[in-house]
């Protein structure tokens, strides 16, 4: 019986400190991030075709609204 009421004292020994940690802890600061601005279209690379190019401008604007989502 003593043992019992030991390990129950213990427990919300435990859960007390747990829950003043989370409670009485400092916030995190915040963090501002910076949305990366696009580059605008790819440079052209003279050993590709026009459709890889144009799939290559394609997947750039992607990102760069996925970016903006993001932000």
């Amino acid at each position: 019986m003593k043992a019992l009421l030991v390990f129950v004292g213990l427990v919300l020994a435990a859960a007390a400190g747990a829950v003043g940690g989370a409670v009485f802890s400092p916030a995190a600061p915040a963090r501002v991030v910076e949305p990366l601005q696009p580059l605008g279209q790819t440079a052209a690379v003279p050993g590709i075709s026009k459709e890889a190019q144009q799939r290559l401008d394609a997947l750039s604007m992607e990102i760069s609204d996925l970016q903006t989502q993001i932000a």
